[in-house]
């Protein structure tokens, strides 16, 4: 009895670890929620952004690297919609 042995090499990559933050909003609609998405999504193409407008906090939730909260927040402002960063 012949048993092949097969065996594989394997290499471990560390990446650095995305940045998540969560926001508490007042985006109130779901046509609300898709204009500032496009917007967010247009200016921080490398960002990962969701929004559930039917939660009592509104959240937004963005995940990535190099993620700028003060950036984010002042789009979010100049277009009409408040943010605070929520708490843990």
């Amino acid at each position: 009895m012949k048993t092949d042995k097969i065996s594989e090499t394997l290499e471990i990559v560390t990446i650095e670890d995305s940045t998540i933050e969560v926001f508490v909003t007042n985006v109130n609609t779901e046509s609300e929620a898709e204009v500032i998405l496009s917007k967010l999504r247009k200016k921080f193409s490398e960002l990962h952004f969701s929004l559930d407008h039917e939660d009592c906090d509104k959240v937004l939730r963005v995940e990535g690297f190099h993620l700028n909260v003060e950036e984010i927040q002042t789009l979010l402002k100049i277009n009409g919609f408040t943010s605070d960063v929520m708490n843990e």
